[in-house]
């Protein structure tokens, strides 16, 4: 719940309050003010409305003096009319915006390219920002299916997103996910997305035992190599 105040008259202050899920009108006065008759008017989910009458008593505690169910962001008024008191004086007019904004939802899995054995390139597009502009996105990844063990943030306004992601272990399956973040806080994890990386075997080099990566020669060009498996008569690259 959070609310906004504005001075009017001697000793009056009107009030915007928003609860998360209405807004409300509230004034307070000192106790010797009061006017039964009190001219106010608002503005709310682009309404604008005539003048209305309130019974104002005295007392110097806050009044509601209406409340509206608000769910998308704008601008509300709240408009007080010549009210014949010194205490709350008027007109005054009275504006705030209103911020009905989620987290951003998940974003959607695009593509997984350049697979080696120790990385890959994995590509993300944005979902709906939900009313607040999305200022950054992470990577979740690890061997486990069920979380992210490790993250990768950054920041831009690139959509399609994504990164390289190094350090993966090879021959083991790994996954992925993707979320984003607004002003609103971070947003769900996307659908998990699993491959494995390329495997790899050990040569012995002066007695110590190295990965050997294998590469090929292509158009007088060194490549690493990226293994193919033949599935009912169709090549497909194993992942």
């Amino acid at each position: 719940m959070t609310d906004w105040t504005k001075s009017t008259g001697s000793t009056g202050t009107m009030m915007i309050r928003d609860t998360g899920t209405y807004v409300e009108f509230w004034l307070k006065a000192g106790p010797q003010t009061f006017n039964y008759q009190l001219p106010w008017a608002y503005v709310v989910n682009g309404v604008t409305s005539g003048w209305k009458s309130f019974r104002f008593v005295t007392g110097g505690s806050w009044q509601r003096l209406g409340r509206w169910n608000v769910t998308y962001s704008q601008t509300v008024t709240f408009k007080l009319g010549n009210t014949g008191t010194v205490g709350l004086g008027g007109p005054t007019t009275f504006s705030h915006a209103i911020s009905r904004s989620r987290v951003p939802a998940a974003p959607t899995f695009v593509e997984l390219t350049n697979i080696t054995h120790n990385s890959a390139f994995i590509l993300f597009t944005d979902g709906a920002n939900n009313g607040a502009s999305i200022d950054s996105r992470q990577i979740g990844y690890g061997t486990s299916e069920t979380a992210p063990q490790k993250t990768v943030s950054f920041s831009g306004g690139f959509n399609p997103w994504g990164a390289t992601i190094t350090g993966l272990t090879p021959g083991v399956r790994h996954y992925f996910w993707g979320r984003t973040h607004n002003s609103r806080g971070w947003g769900p994890w996307s659908q998990r997305f699993g491959f494995n990386t390329n495997s790899v075997v050990s040569v012995n080099v002066n007695g110590v035992w190295k990965q050997a990566i294998p590469y090929v020669r292509v158009s007088g060009v060194w490549r690493q190599a990226r293994p193919w498996v033949r599935v009912a008569g169709v090549w497909k690259e194993t992942r």
